[in-house]
């Protein structure tokens, strides 16, 4: 009976909500890495969930998740440019979850972004000689040698009815002079012979060396440029 009358004045369980928000997560920036807050919050007892979200402006309805973004750090991309960065946390306990949405960044913009570091002149610098003579229409190259550094690729292609070699490709040995013989022979005016020597692992600024063949005795039409990492067409020397 005593027992009976202790469970009627017994306290009733109280239900426990889901988790509040106080006050909202917060985003600092540190270069290009971005890094976020919980936020403070009453009822979370499991942990914390992040996002991070791609917006159009400030408003949150034009915000979307950013893909794979799932840790309380970001790195901004170029991807961002023009764009406003927030995170979303979510808090959870047994009962549910809640979401809270810090303010966004500034506008993402170029200057963010540190200036690549420019490409170094491949050294040392190649040097591309030609000697011959001239007989009418005809131009006899009796030499054709690459002097660079050791390891550099050399490519030729020549152009024209008429070409001792089509195309070449060949490196510079460890004497860092090479003689490319194939390429050597008669050359019928009009045929255009290019010299390329690329650094091997794409790093440094190569070298283009242009040639046009002519009748009539006049001298060939020598340039002479650069080639910078991964270009297809030559530039003028830095």
């Amino acid at each position: 009976m005593a027992a009976a009358l202790l469970s009627l004045f017994a306290p009733a369980a109280q239900a426990v909500g889901e988790p509040m928000n106080q006050s909202a997560p917060e985003v600092t920036r540190s270069g290009l890495e971005l890094s976020t807050t919980d936020g403070s919050w009453v009822g979370q007892t499991m942990p914390f969930s992040y996002e991070w979200l791609r917006c159009t402006d400030a408003a949150l309805e034009s915000c979307t998740p950013i893909a794979g973004q799932t840790r309380p750090a970001y790195t901004i991309t170029r991807a961002d440019l023009g764009r406003r960065i927030r995170s979303r946390v979510t808090a959870s306990n047994e009962a549910g979850s809640a979401q809270s949405p810090s303010m966004p960044t500034g506008v993402v913009e170029e200057r963010l972004f540190p200036a690549p570091p420019k490409p170094k002149l491949l050294t040392p610098r190649p040097v591309v000689v030609i000697a011959g003579s001239r007989r009418g229409k005809f131009t006899f190259v009796k030499e054709l040698s690459v002097r660079g550094p050791a390891g550099a690729l050399v490519r030729v292609r020549c152009f024209g009815k008429r070409c001792p070699a089509r195309r070449l490709s060949t490196s510079i040995g460890s004497r860092r002079r090479l003689r490319l013989r194939r390429a050597q022979g008669t050359y019928l005016a009009g045929a255009v012979l290019e010299i390329r020597v690329i650094d091997r692992d794409g790093e440094r600024i190569g070298k283009f060396t242009r040639v046009r063949f002519r009748g009539r005795s006049q001298v060939p039409v020598r340039t002479d440029s650069c080639l910078k990492p991964g270009a297809k067409r030559p530039s003028a020397c830095p």
